[in-house]
């Protein structure tokens, strides 16, 4: 039998997109697990981003705790301990997720680009994403100004390909060809024998797209991106 609901929720919180509810698609695509039969979504991150659980928990109306997390050791090697969100009933979102956002149970390697429209919500999406499976790294190479790189990471191609468009399009560069894709062979135990892809954005083409979702007041993933914010701000490198 499906698991049933037992705290409350905005049950109708992905069915029209926004810039807010795209971000929590985004990052939900990289980051969460959806199980059908289940009736679930599990969301599970460090605990050191527990603060960012307890804003989507507030964003949806969730009222049930966050969970300690048994830490897989073959699958979470780089975590000591996981906070999570275990959220039960969730037909309407596993059915407005796939509608709106194409975000699909058993999706690791098979998830499609959001069929989204409005320019705010591919880039609250996009940002979303990053947060969940992505980095920001600030290079000190004898510059007056740190080089930053952006790189998304997915066991999806399809998903990279979008995001690589979506770049080229909004923040476009002079090369004519597209930049590459990067096929690594996965050494997530729990998928052998698969591949992951990663895809980089550098130098002034990433601080454009920094820059303009710092601007847009964009939710965005505190740690992840306070070194950039630092050094924005000061506009110096950070300590």
């Amino acid at each position: 039998m499906k698991n049933r609901a037992i705290y409350n929720k905005d049950s109708s919180y992905f069915k029209l997109p926004n810039p807010e509810n795209s971000y929590w698609a985004g990052f939900i695509a990289a980051d969460g697990c959806l199980y059908a039969k289940k009736n679930q979504l599990l969301l599970y991150t460090a605990q050191k981003h527990r603060d960012h659980l307890r804003r989507f928990a507030s964003a949806v109306q969730y009222d049930g705790p966050i969970v300690e997390m048994k830490k897989n050791k073959s699958a979470f090697q780089s975590y000591s301990s996981l906070a999570g969100l275990q959220i039960c009933g969730v037909s309407e979102w596993l059915r407005d997720l796939e509608l709106n956002f194409n975000v699909t149970p058993k999706k690791s390697h098979t998830l499609q680009p959001p069929t989204l429209a409005d320019n705010d919500c591919i880039l609250a999406f996009v940002v979303g994403y990053l947060d969940g499976d992505g980095c920001i790294n600030l290079f000190d190479k004898d510059r007056k100004q740190p080089y930053v790189s952006i790189t998304f990471t997915s066991g999806s191609e399809d998903i990279l390909a979008w995001i690589r468009d979506f770049f080229d399009e909004n923040y476009p560069t002079a090369r004519t060809d597209k930049a590459g894709i990067y096929r690594l062979r996965s050494h997530n135990p729990l998928y052998p024998n698969t591949y992951t892809f990663r895809y980089r954005v550098n130098g002034v083409r990433a601080k454009l797209f920094l820059n303009q979702c710092i601007d847009a007041d964009i939710m965005r993933l505190k740690s992840k991106w306070e070194k950039y914010e630092l050094w924005r701000a000061q506009q110096d490198w950070p300590s």
